[in-house]
């Protein structure tokens, strides 16, 4: 399952995207805003 995370320095989080094909092309299955209060 491809994943895609994006962390947000500015703002201390982690947008996590899971994706799954669907049709010949990807959706997004499960998308995950967590708190990255290490701001790492």
């Amino acid at each position: 399952m491809p994943v895609y995370i994006f962390n947000v320095r500015k703002f201390q989080f982690l947008d996590i995207f899971y994706f799954q094909k669907r049709s010949g092309r990807y959706k997004i299955l499960k998308h995950l805003l967590l708190a990255n209060t290490q701001g790492q």
